[in-house]
């Protein structure tokens, strides 16, 4: 089963698709990474910690990464697809993973990459 009510952004390379969704409801808005085989079953999932908006600039850095941020943020993400997967038991990994994918081969990961470049100028004087 997919979360979310919105495609953020799709990314198909080989035997697998990566989907990012995202639900905006009153208070927030909730965000998932998915990788799913040829026949669309849920390979790996990732919860996106919490973030208020909705994904731009996604760009495809090569077969297997893609860069992408949050709007009004300077905040980058990278992903990476690891095809035959990796077992990974981090505080981090566990946290951004639920249900049957808790205990699972991790086959994507998730870096945060802090921008020091300002993107938006204050219109403020």
């Amino acid at each position: 089963m997919i979360n979310g009510d919105r495609i953020e952004f799709q990314f198909s390379g080989g035997a697998y698709t990566v989907l990012a969704t995202s639900y905006d409801y009153f208070e927030g808005c909730d965000h998932w990474i998915y990788l799913l085989g040829r026949s669309g079953e849920v390979l790996d999932l990732i919860a996106m910690p919490y973030v208020f908006g909705f994904v731009e600039e996604a760009t495809v850095v090569s077969p297997h990464e893609l860069k992408f941020g949050y709007f009004g943020t300077n905040d980058r993400w990278d992903l990476t697809v690891h095809e035959s997967g990796y077992w990974s038991f981090s505080v981090a990994s566990l946290a951004r993973r639920r249900n049957r994918f808790f205990l699972s081969k991790r086959r994507l990961s998730l870096r945060h990459v802090q921008s020091h470049i300002r993107r938006y100028r204050s219109t403020n004087a």
